[in-house]
């Protein structure tokens, strides 16, 4: 008789159902990405947000991993972060790709509002003003 609720690898059925659900949700997590991927604005610090939650190596070759250098730059990262707002998860891991993408990542929200207030304007100054003086411009 199989005993579901205390199997041999110490595994209880409510641990393999969480796993399961686990599993579940990030598949819907992958089919998301993937959409964005195909169909959304994408760029290379976008790209470098979604691959440090994926826990993906740098990569060797190409463009690499990248901060977002312009207000177009930080645009395709909000816009990101509103399709897949589970990647918000790695603000405060951003210093994995260097030290400017780390001071982004704790001054994101800043960032962020400078962005909404001028998201509807020709140009974005106090938000480009920001990111150069994180870059040390």
């Amino acid at each position: 008789m199989n005993n579901w609720n205390n199997k041999p690898d110490g595994k209880s059925r409510d641990d393999i159902f969480d796993i399961c659900l686990l599993a579940q949700d990030k598949a819907k997590e992958m089919k998301k990405i993937s959409k964005w991927l195909l169909q959304g604005k994408t760029g290379i610090s976008s790209k470098t947000m979604v691959s440090v939650y994926l826990g993906l190596p740098r990569p060797k070759s190409g463009f690499g991993w990248s901060y977002p250098s312009d207000p177009s730059d930080f645009q395709r990262c909000f816009l990101m972060l509103e399709e897949l707002p589970f990647v918000r998860e790695v603000l405060p891991r951003l210093s994995e790709v260097n030290e400017i993408f780390g001071e982004m990542g704790r001054r994101w929200a800043e960032l962020e509002a400078l962005y909404l207030e001028e998201r509807h304007q020709e140009s974005a100054p106090k938000l480009y003003k920001l990111m150069q003086q994180i870059r040390g411009v």
